[in-house]
């Protein structure tokens, strides 16, 4: 393969990263808008403790639309539920709109 399709190098041993040109991945068609619908559940988790650090006292609304509004709002809820039953994270209030923060 020609050099020039190959991209740039930077780095030299484990932290070695490598890009693929613009143009090869238009010409592949790959130039498609990235979606989180279906994402990892434990991405969603890390997701979700890192949107809660760095805005502590958010609802869950604020939350969903900030990591991804095209992720099902029961999908988040029931992160959060699971977050919380491990005791990353601590929901203030308990009916109605709690609210989340780091543990």
């Amino acid at each position: 393969m020609p050099a020039s399709l190959l991209g740039a190098q930077s780095g030299r041993t484990r932290a070695t990263t490598f890009s693929v040109p613009a143009e090869l991945v238009r010409a592949a068609g790959l130039d498609l808008k990235t979606s989180l619908v279906r994402v990892e559940p434990h991405r969603l988790r890390a997701l979700v403790v890192e949107d809660v650090a760095r805005y502590p006292g958010s609802a869950r609304p604020k939350i969903n639309r900030r990591i991804g509004a095209e992720i099902q709002g029961r999908t988040v809820l029931r992160t959060l539920e699971a977050l919380v039953s491990a005791g990353g994270i601590v929901a203030v209030g308990e009916r109605r709109w709690p609210k989340y923060r780091l543990a």
